[in-house]
């Protein structure tokens, strides 16, 4: 063969590959960030078949970002159909998982895809949820209190707890990793795998995508306990910014004017408190021998303490430095 030859085929070569690479990228710009990955492992194959478990794999994730698309418009986020011979035998099939959002509003979808001259999904189930962290409350399993900040979602976190509790709490270890997925489903590390922190007091597991939950192991007494949640009050009202006790024992912002008592509190890093600021237009603790604690002066919020009808109030003690308990209302 003449070397113009040889010279024109490779020029034609290149310019049919760099058509090809132009609509894969045309596409992936449809069909947003998830459909690169797919895009690019289906191109990646240096001119080979790819297999047909990868094949599958590729169809599979393309036709799902379009379903999500499609049935979310203005929601993003990542997606996956895993889909290997071993891992359909393994779950059954090709199970489609994607989390997605718009804002603080948070959608995850399971969906079975089969895969033949067109992609179908069936057996489809959602989940939705808005991301804000709950307040600190008790779970079965494992003794303590939880906070979450993806509430009404598919994840375990009893058995995220009981990984916790045994590789990180058990085991004494500052970090461990953990998963909140109990079953025998494999292919979903970026959504069900969480990494965690042992802070002591407070154990925290986040994944890759921000979904993330806080626990109060077993072990403060409930006079500790209840500092911790005002510490932790204080910290999620005021931030890193300092605090003043007035003589009232009202908690107020620091401003520019003299405090005679900064808030000095035993947990510093408290934080996702159970109690809450509520504000009413009357005393909810009215004819009881106890002056109700309040923030940002004295005509501030009440501090429900995470419990309908008790408030956090001033009692007649003399054993504490600031003789506070959470009073029953009369109502």
């Amino acid at each position: 063969m003449s070397p113009d030859r040889q010279n024109a085929i490779a020029a034609a070569e290149a310019a049919a590959q760099n058509r090809g690479m132009k609509r894969i990228v045309a596409a992936a710009a449809i069909l947003g960030a998830a459909a690169v990955s797919a895009a690019l492992a289906f191109a990646g194959s240096h001119g080979h078949a790819p297999s047909r478990s990868v094949a599958s794999t590729n169809v599979a994730e393309r036709a799902f970002v379009r379903w999500l698309v499609k049935h979310h418009p203005g929601f993003q986020g990542p997606s996956v159909c895993p889909s290997s011979s071993d891992v359909r035998q393994n779950n059954g099939g090709i199970i489609c998982l994607g989390e997605i959002h718009k804002g603080e509003r948070y959608v995850q979808v399971w969906a079975k895809a089969s895969v033949g001259g067109e992609v179908v999904f069936r057996h489809v189930a959602t989940r939705s949820w808005t991301r804000h962290w709950s307040k600190y409350s008790p779970q079965q399993v494992s003794p303590g209190l939880i906070s979450v900040n993806t509430t009404l979602s598919p994840y375990d976190w009893r058995w995220l707890v009981l990984g916790v509790d045994y590789l990180c709490r058990q085991q004494d270890h500052r970090s461990c990793t953990a998963s909140a997925l109990d079953g025998q489903l494999v292919g979903y590390d970026l959504f069900f795998t969480f990494s965690c922190h042992n802070e002591g007091n407070l154990i925290t597991c986040r994944n890759k995508l921000g979904d993330a939950l806080r626990w109060l192991p077993p072990g403060l007494s409930p006079a500790a306990l209840l500092d911790w949640n005002i510490d932790a009050l204080v910290r999620d009202t005021f931030g890193q910014s300092k605090a003043c006790l007035r003589r009232s024992y009202i908690v107020v912002r620091e401003r520019s004017t003299y405090c005679s008592t900064f808030y000095t509190p035993l947990f510093p890093q408290a934080r996702g408190s159970a109690f809450a600021l509520i504000r009413l237009r009357h005393d909810p603790l009215a004819g009881i021998n106890v002056v109700p604690v309040r923030f940002y002066g004295r005509s501030g919020p009440y501090v429900e303490c995470g419990t309908p009808h008790h408030w956090l109030a001033l009692t007649n003690a003399r054993t504490q430095q600031w003789p506070v308990a959470c009073v029953r209302s009369g109502g």
